[in-house]
């Protein structure tokens, strides 16, 4: 498929199958050239208020991300950006829809407060009954195959950029903004700025014990389960952090092992508490594996030997499997990676150990005995020897200082 109308058309052949999404192609100055929606009073109630036609021109100018944003009437759209090499030829929109069911709840209410006629209100009403409700996560994904549809380029959550319309004014808001002061778009902004944290291995969220959890209005994965509910919020985040983490350059190997992993961590779960104690750990997991692998400039051999050990690093590591791992024998593995790493292949495993109990100990209430248990240290005591001798305090007295 080469051409963009092509690609197009067969993508909403495939998103009709779930929903029935509209789709708007306008050229430069917002004239509309074609659509699937028969009715084009719902383009003019949801782009033509407050300016936001002229807005959304102005935007075109300088960005080429998608734009995904909402009116004042809580309707929420993806703009997505045609161009050649010099200049916006067309705009795409994806949309109306609405990521939850508050505003049609209450759509009373809300054309209580417009001057319209009572008429005007009525077919106003009929036109919002046509409009889908999507969760703003499943939105994205479709924004993400439609950019790639027009562009042929691939993008991911992070490079979206997030605007609000409030009832009397637009503005664009920073980040920390519309966390507090928004609820519909602090979800969406939490996901731009994990995939930001996790591609850049950004160690300074640990070592700052920042409070990162997840805000805002949560779109409805599970009716009546709550339980259910949030196993399926954080299997999310998981998958969003498995792909950042991917492109921050974590083997895609590793990355969809701990996504394995954590995803059947979390379905073993009893309560909504033993799903949220989960968050932090993964968080910081798939952060600090991507700063490593930033900071890594060792040969092909030595990383395939620290990525596998960071990978199992909570089982009872061995010579042996490494040996099988990396196809050489053990006593030249042993020297090959003391030559190439200044470390005894005995002591990084170690060193692994202590550094990934340091998240244990930051971020769970297990104890010391159970950690050691975890990371297969012979002894609770040994274990305690070793964390004292890197790093100069017992886990105890690490706990104190660092816990979250």
């Amino acid at each position: 498929m080469d051409r963009i109308e092509d690609r197009i058309t067969f993508f909403f052949e495939l998103v009709s199958c779930n929903f029935n999404l509209y789709f708007w192609e306008c050229d430069s100055n917002m004239n509309i050239l074609s659509t699937n929606c028969l009715h084009h009073e719902i383009f003019q109630m949801g782009l033509m208020q407050n300016n936001l036609i002229n807005l959304i021109k102005e935007f075109s100018t300088s960005k080429r991300m998608p734009l995904f944003f909402t009116n004042s009437l809580n309707m929420t759209w993806i703009a997505v950006f045609e161009s050649d090499s010099k200049e916006i030829i067309r705009i795409h929109f994806l949309g109306p829809v609405f990521t939850d069911n508050n505003f049609v709840q209450n759509k009373d209410s809300y054309l209580g407060q417009l001057s319209i006629s009572l008429n005007s209100k009525r077919h106003f009403i009929a036109l919002i009954d046509s409009i889908p409700i999507i969760a703003s996560t499943q939105l994205l994904q479709y924004g993400i195959m439609f950019h790639y549809c027009i562009n042929k380029e691939k993008i991911s959550i992070s490079d979206f950029d997030y605007y609000e319309q409030s009832a009397q004014t637009y503005q664009k808001k920073s980040d920390l903004d519309i966390i507090h002061n928004n609820s519909n778009y602090s979800n969406y902004l939490f996901e731009k700025q994990l995939m930001n944290i996790i591609e850049n291995g950004n160690i300074d969220y640990i070592s700052g014990k920042k409070n990162f959890s997840y805000g805002g209005d949560v779109g409805t994965m599970s009716v009546g389960d709550s339980l259910r509910q949030s196993k399926n919020m954080f299997i999310t985040l998981v998958v969003l952090a498995t792909r950042a983490s991917i492109k921050g350059g974590l083997s895609v190997e590793i990355a969809y092992t701990l996504s394995d992993n954590y995803i059947q961590n979390i379905e073993l779960c009893k309560t909504q508490a033993e799903v949220n104690q989960l968050w932090h750990p993964i968080l910081c997991d798939f952060i600090t594996r991507v700063h490593k692998c930033k900071l890594e400039n060792s040969s092909s051999f030595a990383k395939a030997c620290c990525d596998y050990i960071n990978l199992y690093i909570e089982t009872d590591l061995s010579l042996k499997q490494l040996s099988e791992h990396t196809n050489y024998s053990e006593e030249y593995l042993a020297k090959k990676f003391k030559k190439e790493m200044n470390i005894s292949l005995n002591d990084y495993i170690r060193n692994a150990k202590i550094e990934h109990s340091k998240l244990l100990l930051s971020s769970t209430t297990e104890s010391i005995s159970v950690i050691s248990e975890r990371l297969h240290f012979c002894s609770a005591s040994y274990y305690t020897k070793s964390f004292r001798t890197l790093t100069g305090i017992t886990p105890q007295e690490y706990r104190k200082k660092n816990k979250n």
